[in-house]
């Protein structure tokens, strides 16, 4: 990838309100699809917890380049319409948004557990950013082939319940642990920023921009990363894949 390439990689700003511990009892379903829409902006979504306090997560940024590139066997193609900001485009790109991102929310309590279900911890275990490391990027990549051709997702489905995006994860607190998002034209429209993946989503930073362990008692230190992206023929989205490995 182009030095180029890798300048469209845009961090969300800090977030100006982060979810509080009370709001690890929120809700847990699944996400749809979205419609199409590339320039700066900004999206938000409150969240209730179980004790029903409501804390928001908002997010802004400057965006990347307008159609997605991420490839598969099938081809290439881009999810991503005109005026759609993504803040990745290639798996290069997400590996590095996924260490921007965990340093954007290195002041947060650090999360274990599946998002929505698991605890708030004050131990900070795993290291701030991850080793990118090739052959996870290739393990990465056969898995978005993988569901690109029309394979199901591993791991349980999570989200917010109220504006972005689900994401699978797999083998949480393992050494193979799997984030996975399917991103639909629209999702990062500025109007609303609905990716799964977005540092914005509270079930994305659970599940990885500010989880760790918390020792080896809890799971084992993550310290590589790999990243796989496809873009699927068969209905026109973008397999996403984050894999995480000690």
């Amino acid at each position: 990838m182009t030095s180029a390439g890798r300048t469209r990689v845009t961090l969300v700003l800090s977030l100006s309100a982060v979810l509080l511990p009370a709001c690890a009892g929120g809700t847990d379903t699944g996400g749809t699809g979205g419609n199409g829409g590339n320039g700066a902006g900004s999206g938000s979504a409150s969240t209730s917890g179980a004790n029903g306090n409501t804390s928001s997560v908002s997010g802004s940024g400057a965006g990347g380049a307008g159609a997605s590139s991420a490839s598969s066997g099938s081809g290439i193609g881009g999810t991503a319409g005109p005026g759609e900001t993504p803040y990745f485009d290639t798996p290069d790109e997400l590996c590095a948004y996924v260490n921007q991102a965990r340093m954007t929310s290195s002041g947060h309590q650090r999360w274990r557990g599946l998002p929505w279900k698991g605890v708030y911890h004050d131990i900070h275990d795993w290291p701030l950013t991850f080793t990118i490391d090739a052959a996870l990027n290739a393990a990465a990549q056969a898995e978005a082939d993988a569901l690109a051709a029309g394979g199901s997702p591993q791991g349980s489905p999570h989200s917010d319940g109220i504006l972005h995006k689900t994401i699978y994860v797999s083998g949480v607190e393992t050494a193979n642990y799997m984030i996975t998002s399917q991103q639909f034209t629209g999702d990062w429209d500025p109007a609303s920023f609905k990716a799964g993946l977005i540092n914005a989503n509270g079930t994305a930073r659970m599940a990885i921009y500010y989880h760790d362990s918390g020792g080896i008692q809890y799971g084992p230190k993550i310290t590589k990363v790999g990243c796989g992206g496809a873009f699927s023929q068969k209905d026109g989205t973008t397999w996403w894949v984050v894999k995480l490995t000690p």
